[in-house]
């Protein structure tokens, strides 16, 4: 099975922040293929990974990728692994994530679902790994204005009076910061203005 997943890994240049802060590679390959991630990764100080479920009945793509990445960058000895998530995921009441409240979008829940697996398999199976998994708000403006400030969180949807959403620049910016700066270890966290 090809699924001509993309395989993004970067290494951090060193430079300071007013030049481009990450050096990029993009790879093809299978995602879902621990030995393919293996070859496409090694060497790279990082990994980030933002496969999405949503392929016409393939709603498993998300944990069986999150399965392969963790093989595929524990094999090539690669320790930082940032996931790109979902903001379904994220609670909007204690113990309530916004995909089991009501109102969710129902074509949005099985990715949603998917997502959930492949964050609960980094927290019970990647330990030995620097892994982040990073949710986005409820919507992502695209272009969107990049505004430079924003708020951090962790497992709960951040809303204001305008709802929840971060524009494609900021939600870019935040994610590098985390790859160079390294604050949310084992952990998820979110954005939103």
């Amino acid at each position: 099975m090809n699924l001509d997943g993309e395989v993004a890994s970067g290494l951090s240049d060193g430079e300071p922040r007013t030049g481009p802060r990450i050096d990029f590679s993009r790879v093809q390959g299978d995602v879902t293929e621990p030995q393919i991630v293996e070859k496409q990764v090694a060497g790279h100080d990082a990994v980030i990974s933002a496969v999405g479920g949503w392929r016409e009945g393939d709603n498993t793509l998300c944990e069986r990728a999150a399965r392969s990445l963790v093989e595929g960058i524990r094999a090539a000895r690669v320790r930082r692994l940032i996931v790109v998530g979902a903001a379904g995921t994220l609670e909007v009441a204690p113990g309530l994530q916004r995909m089991d409240a009501p109102g969710f979008p129902k074509e949005l829940l099985e990715p949603a679902v998917d997502q959930r697996a492949a964050l609960s398999y980094l927290r019970s199976s990647a330990d030995d790994l620097d892994w982040t998994y990073f949710s986005p708000p409820a919507l992502i403006e695209k272009p969107g204005e990049r505004r430079g400030t924003y708020r951090l969180g962790t497992d709960q949807l951040l809303v204001d009076d305008e709802g929840s959403r971060i524009s494609i620049a900021d939600y870019s910016s935040a994610l590098l910061d985390e790859v160079e700066n390294r604050n949310y270890i084992k952990r998820r966290f979110t954005i939103a203005y």
